[in-house]
């Protein structure tokens, strides 16, 4: 049962609150990312490298608990960081952190071989939580002052 909340939640629902923010805020895609895209994509091949060149460390003990769910999760998880660091607007930031909840709760799942109901449960409210939170203040920032975060550039004093 709770696998189907949580399918629920993180494959339809927050998918469907993005999708309503973006349409909501008219969004069409990011102009300037923090770093050229080149770049990003160079440094997410380095992270997934070095997450199973370090898990390999662990050797048979990895191996023999999760396979190659570890150095997935942990991939996963600083790749949603990565994400979070090198874009400008708060929207594509919100889904780099659904990407590292996401490596955190899979990282969970395959260390633990499962969590109990009640932890679950939590999460999923934890997320949920989390992005109604943020869509509203992405909305507000949005209309109050109608402007992005590259335009707070011309606050410095």
């Amino acid at each position: 049962m709770i696998a189907g909340v949580t399918l629920a939640v993180k494959a339809i629902m927050l998918p469907w609150v993005l999708h309503w923010v973006v349409r909501r805020m008219n969004v069409r895609r990011e102009v300037e990312p923090v770093i050229p895209d080149a770049a990003t994509i160079v440094l997410a091949v380095a992270v997934v490298v070095m997450s199973f060149d370090l898990s390999t460390s662990l050797g048979t003990v990895r191996q023999a608990i999760t396979g190659n769910a570890l150095p997935v999760g942990i991939a996963l998880t600083v790749l949603g960081v990565l994400v979070m660091a090198t874009r400008k607007t708060a929207l594509t930031q919100m889904v780099g952190l659904f990407a590292s909840e996401n490596g955190i709760f899979f990282t969970a799942m395959a260390v633990t071989q499962g969590m109990p109901l009640i932890i679950e449960i939590g999460v999923i409210l934890d997320v949920i939580l989390a992005a109604l939170v943020m869509a509203i203040m992405v909305l507000r920032v949005r209309s109050t002052v109608d402007a992005d975060i590259a335009d707070l550039d011309r606050l410095r004093g």
